[in-house]
């Protein structure tokens, strides 16, 4: 048996891979991934417009019409769960590129499909 005194859980972040967790990741390319219950968490839009709140230093995703002024389209990989959304410009443009990819553990879904991602602290 193992002394708990000496011994620290390695606390993991591994997701179930299940249809029901959403999983959210921004890569250092400025590449959003989002799987499919994420997708359909939003109402399964084919594009968003790209909101940033300095202030929160938190992100929104807001579901829009392809074509829509200011809207990103979602992009589906061959063989690949979920979809990617290019944004280096605007990662550039709000200085959040990660060096290296980043997880969302709590995406939270407005009524109207908005998902707000927080960055947490610099």
């Amino acid at each position: 048996m193992m002394d708990a005194k000496i011994w620290t859980e390695y606390e993991t972040r591994a997701r179930l891979r299940d249809g029901d967790n959403m999983a959210v990741s921004l890569w250092s390319s400025g590449v959003f991934r989002l799987n499919d219950s994420a997708i359909r968490a939003m109402g399964e839009p084919d594009a968003v417009r790209l909101f940033f709140n300095r202030a929160e230093r938190a992100l929104a995703l807001v579901p829009a019409e392809v074509g829509a002024r200011n809207a990103v389209p979602f992009r589906r990989l061959d063989g690949n769960e979920g979809r990617v959304l290019s944004a280096l410009g605007f990662c550039r443009q709000f200085g959040i590129l990660p060096e290296k990819a980043m997880a969302f553990d709590s995406p939270s879904i407005s009524p109207d499909g908005a998902m707000t991602l927080h960055l947490g602290p610099e």
